[in-house]
């Protein structure tokens, strides 16, 4: 007798699987600054004795055996929400300590580490826009996965009215779109139990707070972007030309005019500048060429947004911003270790910045298109003469009957 052979199950994304590993995306890097400040602040304490040394690392073991059994115990979104930030603290925890387990000597301060733990956090990024990439169609199991997971939050308290409208739209797009009969079935009774009595849609504290704060942050972007644009641009400019500067006075410049550039290093030794000044000439030689290869994408993409092509000056800008993130910090990390961490942030919150703003552009010509289309339409209805109706006429037989 022949048995039939099983089927691999079919695994199904969440589609809020973007927001949790962003969460946990957060919370590695957060815990691994925290950690690296306090330690720094506090003189590198140890916890134990002669014998016992507790490294943190066990705490990090702590915090992910916690994620690991909340997510499997609970099925509530909320208990997933929980285990992605216990999950990014355990893994902060985890690779703080990364220079351990690769030295024979247990160096906590193995300069490779800091480039390592950045490029852990580059992955869990890329996850991330991998997840939120335009274009994907949910299948139709993933939808009613969603519509499942609303459902659990909706057992869990109040929820909001716009949530709730949210939930209404997904179910009647399910019951209109879906063509398997069982998933229609159970969409038509989750819109039972959302507007049953046991759902009372409200609104807690914590979301009228981050409501008005994303409307406030909103309503800032709009009226301060032109400001916000130009101090940007001015910004990254002055950023690419002291990058060429540096790449200038540290490699070219001891060729063709030695004195002069140990003038200039001197100058700024002297002034005490030298450690925040883009001519510290201990910055290695790959790192030194990879920024300025960005500073003259930087640059291009500069020019282009100023003589009025912002969307494709844009594009030049952002690439310059990602080579900086993923490639040009992993270097960075290694010279300057974790102070590299502000000119991260920095950067990405430009990038973050830049991408909102190209959201508002397409937007904005989109909108254009759709005003001139209709507005052609429109003259195109005026210029069209339109059929007259003619009275009917009648017939003398008729006139003649009527007199």
């Amino acid at each position: 007798m022949r048995f039939p052979k099983p089927k691999l199950p079919t695994l199904v994304h969440r589609t809020n699987s973007p927001q949790l590993v962003l969460n946990v995306l957060v919370a590695f890097g957060a815990t691994v600054l925290i950690v690296r400040i306090f330690l720094d602040l506090t003189g590198y304490p140890r916890l134990g004795n002669s014998t016992l040394h507790i490294a943190h690392l066990l705490y990090g073991g702590i915090m992910l055996t916690t994620a690991c059994l909340l997510m499997l115990i609970y099925a509530s979104p909320t208990a997933q929400r929980i285990g992605s930030i216990l999950t990014g603290i355990g893994l902060g925890l985890f690779f703080d300590e990364v220079g351990k387990f690769i030295t024979a000597n247990n160096d906590y301060f193995f300069k490779p580490a800091a480039p390592i733990i950045y490029i852990v956090s580059l992955i869990i990024a890329l996850v991330f826009f991998l997840l939120r990439r335009h274009g994907r169609k949910a299948t139709d199991e993933e939808l009613v996965v969603s519509a499942l997971e609303d459902a659990e939050l909706l057992l869990e308290g109040r929820q909001t009215d716009q949530w709730h409208r949210h939930v209404d739209a997904d179910l009647n797009y399910i019951v209109k779109n879906l063509k398997d009969p069982d998933h229609v079935a159970l969409a038509q009774a989750l819109q039972v139990f959302a507007d049953s009595e046991a759902v009372k849609p409200g609104q807690s504290r914590w979301q009228i707070i981050s409501g008005q704060v994303e409307h406030w942050a909103l309503r800032q972007f709009i009226h301060r972007q032109k400001v916000s644009t130009i101090a940007l641009l001015t910004v990254l400019t002055l950023n690419s030309l002291a990058s060429l500067t540096a790449f200038f006075v540290s490699l070219i410049l001891p060729v063709i005019a030695p004195s002069i550039a140990a003038s200039i290093q001197q100058l700024y030794v002297s002034a005490g500048l030298r450690a925040f000044s883009p001519f510290d000439m201990s910055i290695s030689d790959i790192d030194l060429l990879l920024n300025v290869i960005t500073a003259g994408i930087t640059l291009y993409g500069v020019i282009i947004f100023l003589t009025g092509r912002k969307l494709y000056g844009l594009f030049w800008v952002q690439l310059a911003l990602i080579l900086n993130l993923c490639v040009v910090n992993v270097f960075t990390f290694y010279v300057e270790q974790f102070s590299a961490a502000l000119l991260s942030l920095a950067t990405l919150a430009v990038l973050l910045y830049t991408r909102a703003y190209q959201h508002q552009l397409r937007q904005a010509t989109l909108h254009q298109q759709h005003s001139a289309i209709m507005k052609a339409k429109a003259a195109l209805s005026l210029q069209t003469p339109q059929p007259q109706t003619k009275s009917p006429v009648e017939s003398p037989q008729l006139n003649q009957s009527k007199s």
